[in-house]
């Protein structure tokens, strides 16, 4: 019991360490998007879409042993982490006081692409961890389960086989719950049905005396 616990949390602990690494792969190109008047590297507009969808694609395929519910929580721990990135980038030149005059419109600006943020990492992540997760249980799960029916199935010929060999050829088996067949009951009718007759034979008169 204590090892199944120990296992248990082993991965939980995979998956939060796998779901925050996915946040800080968004977050990076959220923000350097966003940020590109600052910095030398812009990856374009539709790195938007794309990073999420990649990264929750790649959490649905590592939780395909796992519940549905855990390929849920990754992408919001997905979603939490990234945004929390994005936001302390975001904060950075107002926190580092190198937003100069107009710190007002840079509310703006932060608190717009805050929103952009939320809107598109937790939907598309959330989707494509699903899609994912399915496509790893049919392409990894069914051969799994394959291998396992053909060995359930080896084996429970071979435990029909030594019950066989065991058993006397006058011992009939019969699966559990079998019971003999009824006989059918005769169709006769009881006022229709041919009594026998009784045939009274008469009796012999006493013969007379001769004369």
């Amino acid at each position: 019991m204590k090892d199944d616990n120990e296992l248990e949390m082993k991965r939980k602990l995979k998956l939060l360490l796998w779901s925050i690494s996915a946040g800080v792969v968004v977050a990076f190109f959220f923000s350097s998007n966003f940020l590109k008047f600052a910095t030398g590297f812009a990856p374009g507009s539709e790195i938007l879409f794309i990073s999420p969808l990649f990264c929750g694609f790649i959490l649905g395929l590592l939780t395909t042993m796992d519940e549905l519910y855990h390929s849920v929580f990754a992408s919001i721990i997905l979603t939490v982490s990234a945004v929390i990135l994005i936001t302390m980038s975001l904060f950075a030149p107002i926190i580092f006081g190198v937003s100069g005059d107009f710190v007002d419109l840079y509310y703006v600006f932060v608190i717009q692409n805050i929103t952009i943020s939320i809107v598109l990492i937790f939907p598309v992540s959330l989707v494509t961890t699903i899609i994912g997760k399915v496509t790893g249980e049919y392409a990894f799960l069914s051969h799994i389960y394959k291998n396992e029916r053909a060995i359930l199935r080896r084996d429970t010929v071979k435990w029909y086989q030594m019950l066989e060999e065991a058993t006397p050829e006058s011992v009939e088996l019969k699966p559990i719950g079998w019971k003999p067949p009824e006989e059918p009951e005769s169709e006769m009718d009881d006022t229709t049905a041919a009594e026998p007759e009784v045939v009274v034979e008469p009796e012999a008169e006493p013969a007379l005396n001769q004369e």
